[in-house]
Parts: C-alpha cells; structure tokens; sequence
C-alpha cells in the first residue's frame, strides 16, 4: 500500500526507533513490577489463609452435637475436605518462659527431700523445678484444634518457624510412656525463642500453672492481629481453660478456597438456623484484599506514567511531522490522495510503534522478572513464598498491551486530524 511506503518517509527512521525504545522500556517495567506485586499478594494470600479455615461456623454446644453437625455438613456439601470441631475463646493469660532444673527427691517417710544428688538411701524420685526468665500477661486468642492424620484444617504450618510436627501437640508421653508437657504454637512477639519451656496461666480459669512447651512460633509478618495468636490442641485448650465439655467452633477447608462464599451460603441454607454464626477467609481479610487490589492499581497507574511519556513524545513527533512536511502532505492531497490515507499514515505508524513495543516490551519484561525474583529471592522467602515464580496471567498481559495501544493511537488522532485539514493551495505556497 502507498500509505505504508509514505509512513517510513514521513516519520524519520531515529524517531521512530527512539519512540519504539521507549514504549519497550514502559512495557517491561510494566511486566516486571507486576510480577513482583504478584509476588507478594501471594505471600500475604498464605497468612490469611494460615490464621484462618476456609469457613467457620460458630456456635456453642457439646462435642456430641458438633460431631452430629459435623456429619450433616459433610453428607451435603461435597466440597468440604476436611472439617473439625474446635475451641476459640479470647483470654487474659500470664506467659512466662522459664528454664528447667532438674532434681533427685528422697521419699522419707512423709517428708520428700530434695538434692542435687542422692546417697542411695530411700525412694528415688526426679522432679523438675523452673525459674522464670521473663514474663508477659496480655489478651490472647486461644484456638484448640484437632488434626487428621497430623494436619489440621488451617493452614498454619506455613508460618512456623521452629518445629513443624504437628503431631507434637496432641501428644501428651514420649516413646518411653513418660509424661511431656503439651506443645503450642504462639505467634512471634512475645518471646524471641522458638522453643523451649513455658509455663502459662490463664487468668481466673486456673488456680495453678500448667507447664507447656513451645513446638515453633507463627510469623505472620506485617499481619498481626488484634490478639496475639495461641495454637494448642483441643484438649489441651479445654483442659487450661475448664471447657472440657465445649466446642463452639466448627472449622472447613474446601477445595476451592475461592469458593468459600458460595459455600457458606450453602451451609447456611442447610443449617437454617439464625443461632449460628458463618464466616469464611474471604468475609475476614476482605478490607486486606481492598487495600492490596487499591494498592495494585496505584502502582500500575505510576508505572503505566512510563508509557504516558512515550506516548507523549509520539504525539509530539508526529505533531512536529506534520508541521515539517506540510508541503509534502499538500501535494499529496492535491494529487488526488484521500483523507482516509492520511490518518492509515498517522495510525499505521503509531500501531507499528505500539506493536513493536508491546511485544518486545513484554518479552523482556516476562524474562526481567525472572532476574530481578532471582535478586530478592531471598526476600521473598522471608515472606514465605517457598518458590518465587513470574506470577502472570493472560489477562494481566492482556491488559497492559490493550492499554500501551489504545494509547498509543490515541497519540495520533490529533496529528493526523491536522495533517487532514491541511489546504493543498496554501500548502504548496509555503
């Protein structure tokens, strides 16, 4: 066609490479920080997803009517994986960590002494003795969980740091048969240690300390909740906090966690009971993935003002193309060429530009994000991605080329709008 021919001879060759650079250095960065974001939204999609089930259901009642409810739910919804009764109270607690001392004990008669060591003499004994390191009273979330066949319904143990055999804390005697203080996890902040032994005592609900040890510590980053977070089995938190005989939590992992809505509909159509209260992930942490999608948008439209400039700098080459080849335009229009060749000039040119830099931009910025995941992998570790990857969809891609495009010929409305309006007479006098 001779509207492509004329395109090259109109718009010098530097322009329009400069130009091109320009929109490739837009798009990749584009790509690249996206990918990265993305990143992210994953590490914090992993802790709303380890603090809470999928769904929970809520409400007080025996560990016989949860097991009724809990077959129920099960018999009708098949996209429940797992589910299980558990126990969630907000407590004021005393954490204090303490070392353990070791001691041998002669029973005497009715007196038991106590030594570093024994002569032999009487009945041996070993009792463990404590010393407080340091002490913390605060307002805690305690939740009692089961597990099946060692996994519980939350996703947790993706935040541990320390022991992660859960098993730990619902067993209660080692290999031997001797007694073990029952494991927890406890949300980092409190104590710096990972494990150890801790000796906890809930306010008004028990009259002495029970000795527990810490399997691990839960690092949640920057998402802290309004209580710190207090992992125990289920019956260990009915022991501490005299509920032996309460559930008032059902927790649900479904298969689809994205689905946890239309679930929770579903279970509430099925229970049909206003005593009970239904929530899910999604309900919890919707303010969290307000602010994450607001916060993916603003970096989207700061980046994007990348491309914003190489498309002003089109809009002023092909201003200024047009005002250097006026004469050129006129002879064309007096020869006869239509309006609607020139704009095809203008468009084509502009399209060209916009394509070539679309496509190289997101070539290179789908390979940038793979060296700059590889520079901050480390990083992105530390947030609990356990293998950082180029997160991008199709429609991410789609979007960001649709939009440098859309821009771009955007760009050449004007121009070519001028270049049209040109007279050939007054033209070819100039």
């Amino acid at each position: 066609m001779l509207e492509l021919t004329l395109s090259k001879y109109l718009v010098k060759r530097i322009y329009s490479i400069l130009l091109t650079s320009g929109a490739i250095i837009g798009v990749a960065c584009l790509i690249i920080i996206l990918s990265l974001f993305y990143n992210y939204y994953l590490s914090s999609e992993k802790v709303f997803m380890g603090i809470h089930p999928h769904i929970e259901i809520h409400k007080d009642m025996t560990p016989e009517d949860s097991l009724r409810l809990i077959s129920l739910i099960k018999k009708h919804i098949e996209e429940i994986t797992q589910i299980q009764p558990a126990l969630y109270l907000k407590l004021r607690a005393e954490i204090s960590e303490a070392g353990r001392t070791k001691a041998f004990c002669i029973q005497q008669d009715d007196a038991m002494l106590c030594h570093s060591r024994t002569d032999g003499t009487g009945t041996l004994h070993t009792k463990y003795g404590f010393h407080i390191k340091k002490k913390q009273t605060t307002d805690i979330m305690l939740k009692g969980i089961c597990l099946d066949e060692g996994r519980p319904v939350m996703a947790f143990q993706k935040l541990i740091n320390g022991g992660t055999n859960l098993s730990r804390i619902v067993q209660y005697e080692d290999t031997n048969h001797n007694p073990l203080p029952p494991g927890f996890y406890l949300e980092q902040g409190l104590f710096n240690a990972l494990t150890g032994f801790f000796l906890i005592h809930f306010k008004g609900l028990e009259s002495r300390k029970l000795q527990y040890w810490l399997n691990g510590s839960l690092d949640m980053g920057t998402k802290k909740g309004q209580y710190p977070l207090l992992i125990m089995s289920l019956e260990s938190a009915q022991y501490a906090a005299k509920k032996e005989n309460l559930i008032n939590t059902i927790e649900v992992r479904i298969n689809r966690p994205y689905r946890a809505d239309k679930i929770s509909q579903k279970i509430r159509a099925l229970l049909n009971d206003n005593s009970f209260r239904i929530e899910n992930w999604i309900e919890k942490e919707r303010a969290s993935f307000t602010f994450l999608t607001i916060i993916k948008w603003m970096i989207f439209a700061i980046i994007f003002s990348i491309s914003i400039v190489a498309a002003i700098s089109i809009f002023s080459t092909l201003y200024l193309t047009v005002l250097e080849n006026r004469k050129k335009i006129a002879i064309l229009k007096a020869l006869g060429m239509k309006n609607a060749s020139i704009y095809i000039i203008f468009l084509f040119k502009t399209l060209t530009i916009g394509l070539m830099g679309t496509i190289f931009g997101c070539l290179l910025g789908y390979s940038g994000s793979y060296g700059f995941i590889y520079l901050f992998k480390e990083s992105l570790e530390k947030l609990g991605l356990e293998n950082p990857q180029p997160h991008l969809s199709m429609y991410d891609i789609s979007v960001v080329a649709a939009l440098t495009i859309g821009l771009f010929l955007l760009t050449a409305v004007i121009p070519a709008r001028n270049a049209v309006k040109i007279d050939p007479i007054e033209g070819l006098n100039q």
